[in-house]
């Protein structure tokens, strides 16, 4: 995943996928590129679809790329280069991306437009985070 990402493909993607979610016109289009984003990081996660809220996907994250807990192949990586650790834990993170992350900010809402995107703003913010340090931007 780390290659796929790191490739001109991989950085294109991650450059549209942060101009999709900086200015996302409705619901649909965020929960469609939240559906893409997990599966093109799914191979980040055999264990299922967390579908958890952006907080409980923050520390799953955390947990998977951490270099004593996380899992054999993925603890090996981050003990031999603990740098890694933070890259992975964006990719976990972004596999995780699902119905369970808007719903706590989108509940009954039929926002659009701008209203909808200052709803959205807590959970885009620290998604475009992610996609920033996977572009080398932070």
């Amino acid at each position: 995943m780390l290659l796929r990402v790191q490739s001109l493909p991989g950085q294109t993607f991650l450059k549209t996928l942060a101009t999709v979610l900086t200015k996302p016109p409705t619901q649909d289009v965020v929960q469609a590129t939240f559906d893409l984003v997990r599966d093109y990081f799914s191979p980040l996660r055999a264990d299922g679809d967390p579908d958890f809220p952006l907080e409980a996907l923050v520390q799953y994250a955390r947990d998977y790329a951490r270099a004593d807990a996380g899992p054999e192949d993925v603890r090996a990586y981050c003990n031999a280069v603990p740098s890694l650790a933070a890259e992975i834990s964006a990719m976990r993170l972004l596999s995780g991306l699902g119905y369970g992350v808007l719903q706590p900010v989108l509940r009954d809402s039929t926002a659009i437009g701008s209203l909808m995107r200052r709803k959205l703003k807590p959970v885009i913010d620290p998604l475009l985070e992610q996609i920033d340090m996977l572009q080398g931007k932070k």
